[in-house]
């Protein structure tokens, strides 16, 4: 009698490339949680993790990247590294190391899902 076939696992590309970087992203806020934060040592994992993805050219996970400086590299903890401000459907959330702003409108966003269940192909609401 023959054996049952178990199902295939779906591959993921560059799976342990994925999981490097996200090790780098926690190694990188454990050290911002340190009695004395080191941001030497934040920095250098950020832009190993960055250096990761672009020599394998994958894509940082929008939600890593909206948490990284894009000016000086330190991951923004609020409170620690960064300061948000919510003000007229703006968010504006300023690095406390370089002082970069970074502004994303609130106003007029649905969550995704909500927008995929209230539009359809035509463009009608059903």
């Amino acid at each position: 009698m023959s054996t049952p076939k178990q199902p295939k696992k779906r591959q993921v590309p560059h799976r342990e490339a994925y999981e490097r970087m996200n090790f780098l992203f926690q190694l990188g806020l454990q050290c911002l949680q340190l009695p004395e934060p080191n941001l030497d040592l934040c920095r250098h994992y950020v832009l190993t993790l960055r250096a990761i993805a672009r020599r394998l050219v994958l894509r940082i996970d929008p939600l890593l990247k909206r948490q990284i400086c894009k000016n000086c590299s330190v991951i923004l903890q609020p409170g620690s590294t960064s300061r948000i401000k919510l003000k007229h459907g703006k968010q504006t959330v300023s690095c406390l190391c370089c002082a970069h702003k970074h502004t994303v409108h609130l106003q007029g966003r649905a969550p995704a899902t909500a927008r995929a269940a209230t539009s359809t192909r035509s463009g009608l609401v059903t």
